[in-house]
């Protein structure tokens, strides 16, 4: 394999900050409702059946876009960073600050899944 072009790492980069905006746009859709608006409890608790498909739909699309955008981040990083640790072996370090950055992606994108599917 080749290591990344110009045009693939600007790719990567945008897919990732994409998968990173989003997740933010939904960990903030998802904070928990102040207390100043909530009459009763268990106006806390009803939710119709629109809202709780909106929360769904959006828990696939944290999902998808963040483990999607860490998996072809990773394709592409890992195959980098296996070919520059053969050339160099001090470059194990650097590279697998990459590979760590883009695992957290993943990971912070299946928090926010469960987040919002405990809303549910």
């Amino acid at each position: 394999m080749s290591p990344m072009t110009g045009q693939k790492r600007a790719i990567t980069f945008g897919l990732m900050m994409l998968a990173t905006t989003v997740l933010i746009v939904l960990t903030l859709s998802c904070v928990a409702t102040p207390a100043e608006t909530v009459e009763t409890l268990a106006e806390i608790n009803t939710s119709t059946a629109l809202e709780r498909s909106i929360y769904a739909i959006s828990a696939c699309l944290a999902a998808s876009v963040a483990l999607g955008v860490a998996g072809y981040g990773l394709a592409q990083t890992c195959v980098v960073a296996i070919s520059a640790i053969t050339e160099k072996l001090e470059l194990f370090s650097l590279t697998f600050a990459y590979v760590i950055f883009l695992e957290a992606i993943g990971v912070y994108g299946l928090v926010i899944v469960f987040f919002m599917l405990s809303k549910l």
